[in-house]
Parts: structure tokens; sequence; C-alpha cells
């Protein structure tokens, strides 16, 4: 089972929805395409609802986010997700001079074994990520990032 539809079977329309279960019960396989086609029968909404944690576009063009690092966005603290829309806003704005400009603040560095960068959200939590063809692409986030 994929994760995306790992991600749709936990939307609340379908949770609570004992008849869906029931149906779901009954399917003689449990692949993506029967259970997409289920949740399209039972619960439509929830397909529209699920798009991953935190969309690429809601960071812009210039960025590209792992499924990984979805999945660590969408766990932050509200604190935390203000400083990650804060990293992005500066990004998109000023570029990675402007992280290099404030070394206090982001504390930017690159990590060792060639693994990329990171920039620090809080004094636990920092964004990996990978410049590649002028894109960033974010690795993961969380507390134990270069450990």
């Amino acid at each position: 089972m994929s994760c995306r539809i790992v991600d749709i079977l936990s939307h609340p329309s379908i949770v609570n929805n004992a008849e869906f279960w029931e149906k779901y019960a009954t399917l003689a396989n449990h692949t993506d395409q029967n259970i997409e086609a289920l949740i399209k029968k039972m619960a439509p909404g929830a397909l529209s609802t699920s798009a991953p944690a935190i969309a690429a576009s809601a960071f812009g063009e210039n960025f590209e986010i792992t499924h990984r690092a979805e999945k660590a966005i969408a766990k932050l603290t509200a604190q935390n997700q203000k400083h990650l829309d804060e990293f992005i806003k500066v990004i998109n704005e000023g570029g990675l001079q402007e992280l290099r400009d404030r070394p206090g603040r982001w504390n930017f560095k690159k990590m060792q074994g060639n693994v990329g960068y990171s920039v620090r959200l809080d004094s636990g939590y920092r964004v990996q990520f990978l410049i590649e063809e002028g894109r960033i692409k974010i690795l993961d986030v969380g507390n134990h990032i270069g450990h």
C-alpha cells in the first residue's frame, strides 16, 4: 500500500466511516487501485483534500520536497512551522546569500560527507537540503539531522 493511500485512509471522512470499513474488509485484493476506487465511491472528498501535508508549490518553484521531509513538516510545531515559512521566504526573496548574510539566525552550514546543507529553525530543529540546478531540494526536517 502506497504512502498516499495510507494518508488518505487517515482522512476524517474515512476514519469514522463504519460503512467504508465494512466494504474495505470485503475487498478481494487490497491493491491501491481497489482501495482508491472504494474511496472514490464512499468518500470522494478524502481524495481531493489528501494532498501531501505540504505541497512543493506552497514553497514556490525554487523548491522540491522529499516525502520524508513532507512527513516531518506535517509534524512541526506551530513555532517551527513559522520558522520554516520564514526560511522559505528568505530563499524566495533573497536567495542563499541572505542565509549566509545572517549566520546568527540561520546557522547555515555545509554538512559533512557531501550530503548538502542545513539551516537552524530553532535550537534543536534543522532543515537539511541540497542545491540542485538552482533549486532547493529539502531532504529532511528534524532534530537529529547530521548525527
